[in-house]
């Protein structure tokens, strides 16, 4: 299925997003201030379900919400790898569209630029930002 012309989801992505080279990853977080992402079109939750036990809970609870994995962009010059994810539903909608292409690599690899930490981040790595308290994800 495409997507309409006035689909709400449109907000412009075509700049960043037409022609994309895509790979099936699971999500996995950045740093342990950084353990989600969006979908580029409808902001869909990507969750790293190793990072807590509230985010696998969440991701298994309410799928309709929360994902552990999605398509996201290999790394080019324009593209940094894992810059962008979109959702499983927003890349049948737009795929044809945004004329991307999809490259089997291993879905649990690291899928940013540089080196995967070690240790891989968790909630016990978070540590607040200076400022007021937030709260501590479990």
């Amino acid at each position: 299925m495409s997507a309409s012309k006035d689909d709400w989801r449109r907000r412009g992505q075509e700049r960043y997003l037409r022609g994309a080279r895509l790979t099936l990853k699971r999500y996995q977080a950045l740093s342990a201030q950084w353990e989600h992402e969006h979908c580029a079109f409808c902001w869909h939750k990507f969750l790293d379900t190793q990072y807590s036990e509230t985010h696998r809970q969440a991701v298994e609870e309410r799928p309709d919400l929360n994902s552990a994995e999605g398509y996201t962009t290999l790394g080019a010059q324009d593209r940094p790898a894992g810059k962008w994810w979109i959702c499983r539903r927003c890349f049948e909608d737009f795929a044809a569209e945004f004329e991307w292409s999809v490259v089997k690599t291993d879905p649990g690899a690291w899928p940013y630029e540089g080196l995967e930490p070690n240790p891989r981040p968790t909630a016990a790595d978070y540590t607040p930002p200076d400022g007021p308290s937030l709260p501590r994800p479990e």
